[in-house]
């Protein structure tokens, strides 16, 4: 998706609507246009769960594997550059 070398994580391609990712607020990729009409892809990146990184889908499972119904998952987001952290509730 050509972004820069330092851009670490797991793009989320897409979402189910009204599962508990949804519900936080993350979001699939989106295709829109910026101000000098541009097509510019918006993307929700996960960087990290539990504090543990994540560079590929293999990482997720790894920590999805741990948890039952019920349980948080702590989630870094990387949104167009911009940090946030989410609790998710499975």
């Amino acid at each position: 998706m050509k972004f820069p070398e330092d851009y670490k994580g797991v793009v989320i391609q897409s979402v189910v609507p009204n599962s508990p990712v949804t519900k936080e607020g993350l979001n699939g990729t989106v295709l829109d246009i910026d101000d000098n009409g541009y097509l510019i892809r918006k993307v929700d990146v996960i960087t990290s769960i539990d504090e543990n990184k994540v560079d590929e889908i293999t990482d997720i499972i790894k920590q999805m594997e741990k948890k039952k119904a019920g349980d948080f998952l702590d989630v870094k987001v990387n949104r167009n550059g911009a940090i946030f952290h989410k609790s998710i509730i499975l």
